[in-house]
């Protein structure tokens, strides 16, 4: 008994800020002192919904951006991931990949803002791109490091002694093995992407 009232409890909290927002865009007038709003109207929704709003194009770009960056950062990390495992120096490597994120946001901005410059991208979805893989793409070198193990390793090893070419073994065998782990990160880049261009 106790279980389910918490249970109650906690889902009724979590439906709390939807039904706060749905009350915001349905009621007009609604001051303080009021508990709830005097009219209801769905005319605010009809305004978002116009055809002269600009508001589901930017949201369609917002989602062509996300997606995009998600998957050039799961790919780009799967292989950088590769690189810094196999490298001679991996500990310091792995280090620089924590730079973006150990720097604070508004010194990172600042040292990335003159090559934004220089290559005429301020203001444009190119510049925000870069911005967004300059973040996502450690994120995913860092996730994805932990796949290239000592077992993976002897697993490509074993299919060039089969006979296939220094390049086959990573995309024929290593990576279709990865297939469903890249998947959760990829959705996470995706919904951070996403949640940076609202």
């Amino acid at each position: 008994m106790r279980t389910r009232l918490l249970v109650i409890f906690f889902a009724c909290l979590f439906t709390l800020p939807f039904g706060l927002l749905g009350l915001l865009a349905v009621g007009e007038n609604w001051h303080f002192p009021e508990a709830l709003p005097p009219a209801y109207s769905l005319q605010a929704l009809r305004d978002l919904l116009s055809a002269d709003n600009e508001l589901l194009s930017g949201l369609g770009r917002s989602f062509l951006l996300a997606g995009t960056v998600a998957v050039a950062a799961t790919a780009g990390g799967f292989i950088l991931a590769r690189a810094v495992t196999r490298s001679r120096w991996p500990a310091r490597w792995e280090t620089l990949s924590y730079l973006p994120y150990a720097l604070p946001p508004v010194l990172l901005a600042v040292l990335i803002q003159p090559f934004i410059i220089r290559l005429h991208l301020s203001g444009s979805v190119g510049g925000v791109l870069l911005g967004l893989l300059l973040i996502a793409l450690p994120f995913a070198t860092l996730l994805l490091g932990s796949f290239w193990t000592r077992q993976v390793t002897e697993y490509e090893q074993l299919a060039r002694t089969l006979g296939c070419t220094p390049s086959r073994p990573c995309g024929r065998c290593c990576c279709h093995w990865p297939g469903h782990g890249c998947a959760l990160p990829s959705c996470r880049r995706f919904c951070s992407a996403g949640s940076t261009l609202a």
